[in-house]
């Protein structure tokens, strides 16, 4: 079946985000833009998704979320046309999500922009994302994002980079993850043990024979 990469992001629903910057450029130049990144991430997806994974990379990025049941109250704080829209019900849900990713790209990539002296689009096209519709596909996707660093020779393991969710499942410090629930798709009696089986799937992800 051919994948759809322009699915609704409908409340519920789990996909995997990604995309990249025009011409193979770079989306950070320094530790600042990657913190910056995050932030107004938190800033205007953060409300309205539980962010499973992610992993920033030079020039692309991956998020796995589920999106939330939206607030008609937040929508209405958004102030903006999109919020307004929705909360009138004129528009549906996710084409409101959709209104806060575009700002959440347009703000980034002004700022960017405005730092590097450039001009013009800096994100490829419309962001992709995939649906995912079970339990072996949603830890494979965990798995994929974070070895994402080691794929593109940027780390030799998955806790060497810096810029991804991977060390936040096991530090225990706080993060921008909603760790529990990822975790509770496992169905172990406590997080602890999921812990460890999540680990699992990382150490054995892309062995051979396991690909």
């Amino acid at each position: 079946m051919k994948t759809n990469y322009w699915a609704a992001l409908e409340p519920g629903g789990i996909y995997h985000i990604y995309n990249r910057c025009v011409d193979g450029a770079l989306l950070f130049y320094s530790p600042d833009n990657y913190h910056f990144f995050l932030r107004q991430w938190k800033k205007y997806i953060l409300p309205y998704s539980e962010t499973m994974a992610y992993c920033l990379m030079p020039n692309h990025f991956h998020f796995l979320v589920r999106i939330k049941d939206i607030n008609v109250e937040l929508t209405a704080e958004e102030g903006t046309v999109a919020g307004r829209d929705f909360t009138n019900g004129i528009i549906a849900g996710h084409q409101f999500i959709e209104d806060q990713f575009k700002r959440f790209f347009s703000g980034y990539s002004l700022a960017l922009n405005k730092q590097q002296s450039r001009r013009g689009n800096l994100f490829s096209k419309r962001f992709k994302r995939i649906i995912i519709r079970s339990e072996p596909q949603l830890f494979r996707s965990i798995c994929y994002i974070h070895h994402n660093p080691i794929h593109h020779k940027l780390a030799k393991s998955f806790h060497e980079w810096p810029f991804s969710s991977f060390n936040a499942y096991f530090s225990g410090k706080p993060s921008l993850v909603n760790i529990e629930v990822a975790l509770e798709q496992l169905n172990m009696p406590n997080i602890n043990l999921a812990k460890q089986q999540l680990l699992r799937f990382h150490l054995d992800f892309r062995k051979p024979g396991n690909r």
